[in-house]
């Protein structure tokens, strides 16, 4: 089975391995930032906008998707940095054959589509 995308959900009963299971019978793993996999990157509201921030700065956008988008990309060049190399090669051992839940929408750029692209890339997901 192909890992994939599954949004988490802070509702009353709501059981992430049960909807993992029922997706394609892969487990999840949790990949936003209680997680050591999360992004740094963090969107928030600002104002008639959106902003990306983190310790580094802030980068401000007009729409949320914009921002989601710029914030996914800024996980890819974090992660990839090579500073973050143990951290990178530490998530692609740990989230193979699962199933990678965020909050995000899964209508919005997330971090965790960078994370299912490195495990694709390095050939180890069956």
């Amino acid at each position: 089975m192909t890992p994939v995308r599954i949004q988490r959900k802070r509702t009353k009963g709501f059981d992430l391995q049960s909807l993992s299971i029922s997706v394609n019978g892969l487990p999840a793993a949790c990949v936003d930032r209680s997680s050591r996999y999360g992004n740094p990157y963090v969107v928030k509201r600002n104002g008639k906008g959106w902003s990306v921030e983190n310790s580094s700065g802030i980068w401000l956008f007009e729409t949320k998707e914009k921002a989601h988008l710029a914030a996914s990309k800024l996980f890819r060049a974090w992660i990839d940095a090579p500073q973050n190399s143990s951290l990178k090669r530490r998530g692609v051992l740990a989230l193979r054959d699962r199933n990678l839940a965020c909050f995000c929408s899964l209508t919005e750029a997330c971090h965790a589509d960078v994370w299912l692209e490195m495990l694709k890339n390095e050939g180890i997901s069956s």
